[in-house]
């Protein structure tokens, strides 16, 4: 891994900024694939970078208030055909490897409010943006499915009881029930048909 960035502080450290730019070298990816006779098996084969760009902040416009984000870009492609002398499996350099999405974000708002001497009420609020991917490295594969972009949001009240040494929250994942696959699986053990593992639905407590 290689990285390099900066961080800095504005404002009276009011607002925090920082952004790296990134690279991973993977040599020798574990990959499932098929000798000269059929047989099917595991072995390390390709090389594969991933190259990105990440960007945080952080921002305090007044007593109590809190808002943060982050992005992150990547480009993760195979540099290597996944053959060796034992083995060959489905990727090919320049394609793209699964289950990666590109961009990422992520957007969040806090705000802490004392409703008492001995009791504060925070809010938070959090938006998260996944963006789509593929589930099989080469484009012309029968089984590559896409695995779309989402958007999904997050809010909790929490009521700090100081003098109990007592915290309740009230929470709600997913408020607005979006639907997100995270993997996605279609293939001769399936019958070709495709199996999904999702996000959780909205989930209240």
């Amino acid at each position: 891994n290689y990285e390099i960035g900066a961080k800095g502080q504005l404002f009276g450290n009011r607002l925090t900024l920082s952004v790296d730019l990134f690279q991973i070298d993977w040599s020798d990816m574990q990959v499932r694939g098929s000798n000269a006779s059929g047989y099917s098996f595991v072995s390390n084969a390709g090389n594969a970078r991933i190259r990105g760009v990440e960007a945080e902040f952080g921002a305090r416009p007044f007593e109590g208030f809190e808002l943060n984000g982050n992005l992150t870009w990547m480009n993760p492609k195979l540099t290597e055909d996944q053959i060796n002398e034992d083995v060959v499996a489905a990727g090919r350099k320049g394609d793209r490897i699964p289950y990666i999405p590109k961009l990422t974000a992520m957007l969040g708002a806090q705000y802490t409010h004392a409703l008492g001497a001995e009791t504060d009420l925070t809010l938070r609020a959090d938006v998260n943006y996944v963006g789509r991917s593929y589930s099989e490295f080469r484009p012309t594969s029968s089984n590559r499915r896409e695995l779309g972009d989402y958007v999904v949001a997050n809010a909790r009240a929490t009521f700090d009881l100081r003098e109990q040494g007592l915290s309740v929250y009230v929470f709600a994942d997913n408020v607005f029930d979006k639907f997100g696959t995270t993997y996605a699986r279609s293939e001769y053990l399936t019958g070709y048909v495709t199996q999904h593992n999702i996000i959780r639905p909205r989930t209240v407590g």
